[in-house]
């Protein structure tokens, strides 16, 4: 780690971030003068880097430079030091932990700032003192690549941990990739963390972030997580989440409990710690039914069941359908109700009359497909 825990700094440097941890509310008065101008240049270690602001304005991320060998690269194009930071502060409920912001949405790096930041190499960032301008943006990165992600937050009645991500991208492979962010260091007992073991060929630790590649029909993904409960017992811990994308399935699993919550249902999960310190989660994700006849391009209705209630939609609607098909649609005793020839049906018979709540199913002519399908009135 690229950090260390002597008190005895003696004067303070510029560009390099300390913690500090008082006892109670106080007043501190600084002698010196602060930089004005110029460009400061910080050492970085290979890890983890506690950085600082050095002068009294704040200035884009986007103005900050890395250089290591030959290579100069803007910090925030996120190639080398990852897009995504930290500080560490309070909620808006007060409870303390680390904050995760990524270069787009946070594009300053504010005075009095404190910034864990990693990189896989030694080298050196070059900060000007260009003050900040109010629309000054970084680039998108790559958050437009990532297909979807799940934000993960746990928490306790004072500690939080609200940041970490998974999910899946286009170019992503499984394990270790360019998307995934390793957690930061470990703040001060008792505090709570929750982070995804990874143990790769490319890189092993944990990880606040990991994406893997998308999913495919029959095929679930797993990520495996902890939660570390430092310095407290008999605590009840919160995990959040949101973000659950649409067309696929979530579940959570405590493999304490053996206990799995849907993910779609249900958006936290309480468990008391008890002498536990680390606990451990899977999530569990695959395609839904629907998306997996879609990439197979498999004929569905849809929705199925139908409610008829007076609120859209009140049709069934015949997916992955070759032109030119016809559809009959059955009782289960064989009793021809309805031939469709547009995909769409609207739960009526040949007669126009609405059909009776019950299960039906349908044959699609020269081609052969059988399903089922449920009418609720």
């Amino acid at each position: 780690m690229a950090y260390e825990q002597d008190g005895n700094f003696g004067t303070i440097s510029p560009g390099v971030g300390y913690w500090f941890k008082p006892t109670g509310s106080m007043t501190i008065n600084f002698t010196g003068h602060a930089l004005s101008n110029g460009t400061q240049s910080i050492p970085v270690s290979s890890g983890w880097n506690l950085i600082g602001n050095p002068f009294t304005f704040g200035v884009n991320w986007n103005d900050i430079l890395f250089s290591y060998g030959t290579v100069t690269e803007k910090i925030a194009d996120g190639r080398t030091i990852k897009d995504g930071f930290y500080k560490y502060g309070a909620d808006k409920n007060g409870k303390a932990g680390y904050l995760m912001e990524r270069y787009k949405d946070k594009t300053v790096m504010g005075p009095w700032e404190g910034y864990w930041i990693y990189s896989p190499m030694a080298g050196e960032l070059k900060m000007p003192a260009i003050p900040s301008q109010p629309l000054a943006g970084a680039p998108e990165l790559l958050q437009d690549q990532r297909d979807w992600e799940v934000k993960l937050s746990v928490s306790t009645d004072k500690s939080m941990d609200q940041d970490n991500y998974l999910g899946v991208a286009d170019n992503a492979t499984d394990g270790y990739n360019k998307y995934c962010i390793f957690e930061p260091p470990d703040g001060y007992s008792p505090f709570i963390s929750l982070y995804f073991p990874v143990n790769d060929q490319n890189a092993s630790g944990n990880f606040a972030c990991v994406y893997k590649s998308p999913l495919i029909p029959n095929s679930p993904k797993v990520w495996d997580f902890e939660v570390l409960a430092d310095g407290m017992q008999n605590t009840a811990v919160t995990i959040e989440w949101q973000g659950v994308p649409d067309g696929c399935s979530l579940c959570l699993v405590d493999l304490t409990l053996d206990k799995k919550i849907n993910m779609k249902q249900w958006d936290n999960y309480t468990y008391n710690n008890g002498q536990e310190r680390v606990r451990k989660f899977q999530v569990v994700a695959a395609l839904t039914a629907a998306e997996t006849r879609v990439a197979n391009g498999q004929i569905y209705a849809w929705p199925n069941p139908l409610t008829v209630n007076g609120v859209p939609p009140e049709k069934f609607t015949f997916v992955n359908l070759p032109s030119g098909s016809v559809i009959k649609v059955y009782t289960l005793a064989g009793e021809l109700v309805a031939t469709i020839d547009k995909g769409i049906w609207d739960a009526k018979n040949d007669d126009g009359r609405v059909v009776a709540s019950g299960v039906y199913f349908f044959v699609v002519e020269n081609e052969g497909s059988v399903g089922k399908l449920a009418v609720i009135r």
